[in-house]
């Protein structure tokens, strides 16, 4: 913004509104109800306040890692994502910047070797070396166009210009620097034992024959209730309205039924239950739908885990620990067997449903491994990845050729400094330059049918979960190789009977349509399904009258797989007779993960990364396969 022109030195004033990309729509809490940007002189400020608000937050500061204001956090990592590269390189405002930056430097002289110097000079603070100018003096030269707002774009987005703070304050140092001191080759080597540069390529193992390529994990935010959907508990329907044993919550802590309550009362599921399929597996009447595919169902009844919160629950599932910071399942999945695309990424995140909890991006994150494995959201409305289109003025060879000069820039960079994160970076960037044509094709459902989408029940250009689910077959099918669904709106603290109803609608079809796709195609024995929640919800009551809920509750509850290496028509573990306590064939949270690492292939024990002196992995130091539900 200094190079441009534009800022305003003035420190601090009244909360900014940022202009919106395109197709974004943001709320406030005034009477008008309607987002106003703020002025052009107070977008420019160089200390500025910026409104966010906690369920609609402003997708740039999600975009570059800006943490929850709810969250305390210790150590917070940048990442990597073609979805920053796409930002950087076509977002309005850093147009705008290149733009001024350009005319600047066309105004200061007619010399071409000045103006590549000035640039040079304004952007990275330096002149460019004599191999750096002749090859920038060349493209300005050779290259029609508006060349030198192209070279300025390429400059603005080099990693010398994005990351300088960040590198040095990282590093202090650079290998070659390290290495001309007396005790260099002693720091290199334990700046490599802590990890700074440990573990530069990916590993791409598989340590048996796998059984499943890839992953569609169907994640219900805010945790379904396990008594009313897949695990019938006819006692607790018998004793529905008395006060639970005491014996049942001992120690027990509930998130949101006060300890005043003291015994909570029982209450039963208001849902009926039958057998369904060869297998005879009982399912609720909210899923009739999916009761037809039982017997393509491993499922789980037994599953437990010890956090009792949204945020930390999630990231328990996610990552194997309830801390911010570590890398999430598709993330280790990601960086053990890289894809089988290199149109799209490895690991991509869309969402749906009604917005009760935010989902932090920390639940997609790559955490301490190599940032090109961070989850790739898409957006659910609008377009589904802002800033997909290039400038008018850069047409997509002219990219191209941008995209030649920043990693000849960059690998110069990376030879000086040895940061993986600078190769790391510039694959984002190709990666994001193949998305933009590859991306568009994917997301165009045109080519499906009219039998498809009826089937999926998928309403034309409506974003929902029974979209989703088509778009996640679309994915697999092309070769990503995890793709995760947040559906939001389970947290049914109250209203459950209504709420359950609603949410089991709105995902009971497009699941089963999923299974039977990806069955017909051929496609369900190598692809791992996987549905559940953070936990699930307390037999006990919370509230009371015709508006009652059920509260959090992680001791005992059901997730189910499908598809991929897994043994249909079964039921393994339980919980006791009210539903409370995971009693029989306990599954913790690091025998799922196992299990799924299993089904690819991994050896979970042998999928590791060096950090912080130690090496990490997805189930830590547990995790047991569920051999029975394995074929």
């Amino acid at each position: 913004v200094q190079a441009s022109g534009r800022l305003d030195p003035l420190i601090g004033g009244p909360s900014v509104f940022p202009v919106q990309p395109e197709g974004v729509g943001q709320y406030r809490d005034t009477t008008a109800g309607k987002w106003v940007a703020s002025s052009e002189q107070e977008q420019y400020r160089r200390s500025l306040y910026t409104f966010w608000q906690r369920m609609s937050p402003y997708p740039m500061s999600v975009l570059f890692d800006v943490p929850s204001r709810e969250r305390c956090v210790v150590t917070r990592f940048t990442t990597n994502t073609p979805l920053q590269a796409l930002a950087l390189m076509n977002d309005f405002n850093m147009e705008r910047y290149a733009e001024d930056i350009a005319n600047r430097v066309s105004q200061a002289s007619s010399d071409v070797e000045e103006r590549v110097d000035l640039a040079f000079r304004l952007i990275l603070s330096r002149h460019p070396d004599s191999k750096e100018l002749k090859t920038f003096i060349s493209y300005l030269t050779v290259n029609e166009g508006d060349s030198l707002f192209q070279i300025v774009q390429v400059l603005l987005n080099l990693d010398e210009a994005l990351t300088r703070e960040y590198t040095m304050s990282k590093q202090q140092a650079t290998r070659r620097q390290m290495l001309t001191t007396s005790s260099g080759v002693l720091s290199l080597a334990a700046l490599s034992s802590m990890g700074v540069f440990a573990d530069e390529k990916d590993q791409s193992v598989q340590h048996f024959t796998p059984k499943a390529k890839s992953v569609i994990y169907l994640f219900m935010s805010g945790g379904p209730s396990h008594v009313d959907t897949f695990d019938p508990k006819p006692v607790l329907t018998r004793l529905s309205g008395q006060p639970i044993p005491e014996s049942y919550i001992k120690d027990i802590h509930f998130a949101m039924i006060p300890s005043s309550i003291g015994q909570p009362k029982l209450q039963g599921s208001p849902f009926k239950f039958n057998s369904y399929g060869e297998s005879g597996i009982a399912v609720s009447e909210l899923f009739p739908h999916l009761a037809t595919q039982v017997d393509k169902l491993a499922v789980l009844r037994s599953v437990h885990s010890r956090v009792f919160n949204h945020d930390p629950a999630v990231n328990f599932l996610n990552t194997g620990d309830s801390r911010a910071g570590r890398p999430t399942m598709g993330s280790w999945i990601s960086y053990g067997l890289g894809n089988l695309t290199e149109e799209m990424p490895a690991y991509i995140v869309m969402t749906s449903g009604v917005k009760r909890q935010p989902l932090l991006t920390s639940y997609w994150s790559s955490g301490f491994l190599p940032t090109n494995h961070q989850g790739v959201e898409l957006r659910n409305t609008g377009s589904p990845i802002l800033f997909l289109r290039n400038p008018d003025r850069v047409v997509r060879e002219d990219r191209k050729r941008q995209l030649n000069l920043m990693r000849w820039m960059n690998e110069k960079r990376f030879q000086e400094t040895g940061d993986p994160e600078i190769r790391a970076r510039m694959k984002q960037y190709e990666l994001a330059f193949r998305m933009q044509a590859e991306t568009p094709r994917l997301m165009n459902l045109k080519s499906e049918t009219a039998a498809t989408l009826e089937q999926y029940g998928v309403e034309e250009e409506k974003p929902s979960f029974a979209r989703n689910c088509l778009l996640a077959r679309r994915m697999v099918e092309s070769g990503v190789r995890y793709v995760q669904l947040y559906d939001m709106g389970w947290d049914s603290h109250d209203g459950l009977r209504s709420q359950h109803s609603r949410q089991c609608t709105a995902v009971d079809k497009p699941i089963a349509a999923l299974l039977q796709d990806l069955e017909q195609r051929g496609m369900l024995d190598e692809t791992l399904v996987i549905w559940g929640g953070e936990f699930g919800r307390t037999p006990v009551i919370q509230g009371a009258g015709e508006n009652w809920g059920r509260d959090h509750h992680p001791h005992g509850f059901t997730m189910w797989m499908a598809g991929g290496g897994i043994k249909g028509g079964t039921v393994y573990g339980s919980t006791d007779e009210l539903g409370f306590h995971a009693q029989d064939s306990k599954i913790g949270v690091h025998d799922i993960h196992d299990t799924v690492l299993q089904t690819l292939g991994v050896d979970n024990t042998k999928l590791t990364y060096r950090h912080q002196g130690r090496d990490f992995r997805l189930t830590d130091v547990g995790g047991k396969v569920i051999d029975e539900i394995i074929l």
